[in-house]
């Protein structure tokens, strides 16, 4: 057998063949927990790597009369701490000049990524389905005046963020009707939640986004659970995985109809290889 060959499965074709894949890599620890609660999490902005996305949102081109400066903290609290996010990659195209059949297209098969948020390849990177995922993040989205729910792909620019936002604001209720009016302009939320800095260019991220409006003080930390249900169509564990046992237990245990496929992905001559556990 070619050592540096891939088992013959779907995740191995070099053109893609099964209905879009979103992949998301995570640490062990975070993928028993996915399994066994059969909820994926959107994360809070909070604790997002980029300083973009991390740090607090302040909008420059407001002004607020003396002793009002804290409605400087109610645009971020509206706009960035009531966000969850749920941060993906998907399959890209062969690059100019890559070995015919090679992988490093593939979703599953991004060392960098591996590196860092897998644990450097001790996690999983978890396989779904793009429309079954992308529809119960809908479902699982509040019914709520103001809510908003999208998915794209990111852009990367090398650019500040900045709130189009501008004007003098006297009261909490004229800032919150001037920025729920802001987020459904065109481009609004593109520009927000959709671009990051080239410095992030190789991830290719995908991302879904919900703004949950006006969350209260108590909630804005809280993640938005999603029932992925039968999304879920395989887990690639990395080359330093260790935890097969509580992984095949976590399986028998919460997958009573059609289970994910469990593989992993190793490295030959710095190549993507996929092989049975």
């Amino acid at each position: 057998m070619n050592p540096r060959a891939s088992i013959d499965h779907w995740l191995a074709e070099p053109t893609p063949k099964h209905e879009p894949c979103l992949f998301h890599y995570t640490t062990s620890e975070a993928l028993l927990n996915i399994l066994v609660s059969g909820n994926f999490r959107l994360g809070t902005y909070a604790r997002m790597n980029d300083p973009r996305e991390s740090k607090q949102w302040v909008a420059d081109q407001l002004s607020f009369p003396p002793g009002s400066e804290h409605l400087h903290d109610e645009v971020d609290r509206l706009l960035r701490q009531c966000v969850r996010v749920g941060c993906f990659t998907d399959d890209d195209s062969p690059s100019e000049g890559a070995d015919e059949g090679s992988l490093f297209h593939r979703g599953w098969a991004r060392p960098a990524v591996w590196d860092r948020y897998s644990r450097k390849h001790q996690g999983a990177c978890l396989v779904f389905d793009q429309v079954e995922l992308l529809s119960a993040i809908r479902e699982s989205a509040p019914l709520r005046d103001g809510n908003i729910t999208s998915w794209g792909r990111v852009t990367y620019v090398d650019a500040p963020l900045s709130v189009p936002l501008a004007g003098a604001y006297s009261s909490i209720e004229a800032l919150r009707t001037a920025l729920d009016d802001m987020t459904t302009r065109k481009g609004v939320a593109s520009h927000l939640y959709f671009t990051k800095n080239r410095d992030w260019e190789s991830e290719r991220e995908f991302r879904a986004v919900v703004l949950l409006w006006d969350l209260p003080e108590t909630e804005v930390h809280v993640r938005l659970e999603v029932p992925y249900g039968d999304a879920l169509k395989a887990i690639v564990v990395g080359e330093g995985f260790q935890d097969f046992a509580l992984l095949d237990d976590a399986v028998s245990k919460n997958f009573q109809g059609r289970a994910p496929d469990i593989l992993r992905c190793s490295w030959r001559a710095g190549a993507p290889v996929l092989r049975n556990v």
